[in-house]
């Protein structure tokens, strides 16, 4: 036994020198005339989680190919590094709109509140696929600073993005969020109201009753009318008494 424990010590540093080997090999095919060679490159980077990964990636960022600064935008986000905000920040001023929807769905994984003034700005993107990834990002980071930008997109044209607003803003769970969902209660859209309903469930604020109460005896929609049932249940409890509202830190 202690022979094999010896042979593998003796083979951590050979395999800690081969994978060195692969990455840099990775990073020079990063300059292959080819792009699906780059993107594969950058795959298999990414899979690798090396510490030499981070400065390819980033400059993959700039690559003539949509589809490699896609991988690499997507590879950023699986490394979990924090110097990682700035240049995914950037990438929400690609020319490609995949791109950009790949990088703000990124700095939502590294789950970083630096990255919020970023990620809110691209709830303003011409494509609407672009602001729906932003909600969602918003949402998964969590923090207060997000209710703002989320409440804002309330108005947003696109019905798709209005809901993922109001679902961010419920993943929140703060009081703060309220008014908004209050608002959305009241959207065109039965999809966006019965998602504000749910919010509201997860938020369990009784300042919301009385909204609840109307949307649960008068909306037009059943789901709806069901959801906010729901809500009502999950504000008071079993014990009859109103949940207290979640704080977050601010």
């Amino acid at each position: 036994m202690e022979a094999d424990s010896d042979q593998d010590a003796d083979e951590d540093p050979l395999r800690e020198k081969a994978r060195a080997q692969v990455a840099q090999a990775l990073a020079a095919a990063l300059k292959d005339e080819n792009a699906a060679v780059r993107e594969q490159a950058m795959q298999s980077l990414a899979q690798m989680r090396s510490p030499l990964a981070f400065e390819p990636m980033v400059a993959a960022l700039k690559d003539s190919s949509p589809q490699v600064r896609h991988q690499a935008a997507f590879s950023l986000g699986q490394l979990n590094d924090a110097r990682a905000v700035a240049p995914l920040s950037g990438a929400l001023r690609d020319t490609d709109a995949e791109v950009r929807q790949q990088a703000v769905f990124a700095l939502g994984q590294l789950d970083a509140k630096e990255a919020v003034p970023a990620i809110a700005g691209a709830l303003k993107d011409d494509n609407a696929e672009v602001r729906q990834q932003a909600a969602f990002a918003l949402g998964q980071i969590g923090d207060a600073a997000v209710i703002q930008p989320l409440v804002g997109a309330l108005t947003d044209a696109d019905d798709e993005v209005r809901e993922q607003a109001v679902f961010a803003l419920g993943q929140v769970g703060d009081s703060g969020a309220v008014p908004g969902l209050l608002q959305a209660l009241s959207d065109e859209k039965p999809d966006v109201r019965k998602q504000a309903a749910f919010a509201l469930s997860q938020v369990g604020d009784p300042s919301a009753v009385d909204a609840l109460t109307t949307a649960m005896m008068k909306d037009s929609d059943p789901d709806v009318r069901q959801q906010a049932a729901f809500a009502l249940g999950q504000v008071f409890g079993r014990g009859g008494h109103a949940r207290t509202p979640e704080k977050k830190d601010k």
